[in-house]
């Protein structure tokens, strides 16, 4: 189902809150970017989709989505089991939101692709996310671009995705990582043979630590590659 660009409102928002929720639902896609929605139109929908067991992937990015959508969402995605993919790039979530989600992924299996660029992150929420990579088991492609993350988050970031089994794919780009973020992600990078993508363009990272970092996933990439041919074949 796709309302991109449509404006729903609160009555709007409420009847599609009551789909959401009923056990009749089979939606399977839902897109709800560039509405204008509102705290007060997404946590109804989080509420939810709390019970919702047919909804794989929620896009609600380019909203006004703040703290209360963050908690409403975190609460939602530690008792959701359907839902793969949730997209939340360009809204003011900011690093309490973001830490709302943080908390609420700790214990989630189910989503596995995560949006969050633009949301306005900064050292404090990236701290939050390298947390919960060393407990999540499901995700495994992540977008945090342009979010204002230092070399301080940086560093906590790394430690998290040094020890996630699940993630793959890592999206960092237009962040202020500097050499000592630059350093951190790299020796991550070492440790965690898992991660095959890790994008790190306007970042502040000097060359040298790029090539070595693209030297060491160029390998893993290939051998992807390889394996899905064999598979196709």
């Amino acid at each position: 189902l796709d309302l991109s660009g449509n404006r729903i409102g609160g009555q709007g928002a409420k009847a599609l809150a009551e789909l959401l929720d009923s056990r009749s639902c089979a939606l399977r896609v839902l897109n709800c970017s560039h509405m204008h929605m509102s705290d007060r139109e997404v946590v109804p929908l989080a509420a939810a989709l709390e019970n919702n067991q047919s909804l794989a992937m929620l896009d609600l990015s380019n909203n006004d989505l703040g703290e209360k959508a963050g908690l409403a969402l975190g609460n939602m995605l530690g008792i959701n089991i359907t839902l793969n993919e949730l997209e939340l790039s360009w809204n003011k979530l900011r690093t309490k939101g973001v830490a709302y989600i943080a908390e609420g992924l700790k214990p989630n299996l189910a989503l596995q692709v995560l949006g969050l660029a633009w949301c306005g992150i900064q050292d404090a929420g990236a701290a939050a996310l390298g947390g919960t990579f060393k407990i999540n088991h499901g995700l495994v492609d992540v977008d945090f671009c342009g979010n204002g993350i230092g070399p301080e988050g940086a560093v906590a970031l790394a430690a998290g995705i040094a020890q996630s089994t699940s993630l793959a794919a890592v999206a960092l780009d237009n962040n202020d990582f500097r050499e000592e973020g630059g350093r951190a992600l790299l020796k991550a990078l070492e440790m965690n043979r898992g991660i095959v993508i890790c994008r790190v363009e306007n970042t502040n990272i000097s060359q040298e630590l790029r090539i070595a970092a693209d030297a060491l996933l160029a390998p893993r990439m290939a051998a992807q590659r390889a394996s899905q041919q064999f598979i196709n074949d």
